[in-house]
């Protein structure tokens, strides 16, 4: 599946972060880093991308997230 700009933007921070950190970000982190207010919104570019099948993270663990292969 194909993403939006804004979904590209978002996992290009992701990665971004990681390789910087060398741990994933958190929402609040990446609404910093992206401008965005609300990290409602930055969850729900995760689960889309989740869904997409570029990201996955194990559920109510903290930085568990992980850019898959081919993203």
């Amino acid at each position: 599946m194909s993403l939006t700009t804004k979904q590209e933007k978002v996992l290009m921070a992701i990665k971004s972060f990681i390789n910087e950190n060398n741990l994933p970000p958190t929402s609040r982190e990446l609404c910093v880093i992206l401008g965005i207010k609300s990290s409602s919104t930055v969850h729900g570019h995760f689960v889309r991308l989740k869904d997409k099948g570029y990201i996955d993270w194990e559920e109510a663990k903290p930085r568990t997230m992980k850019v898959l292969k081919g993203a």
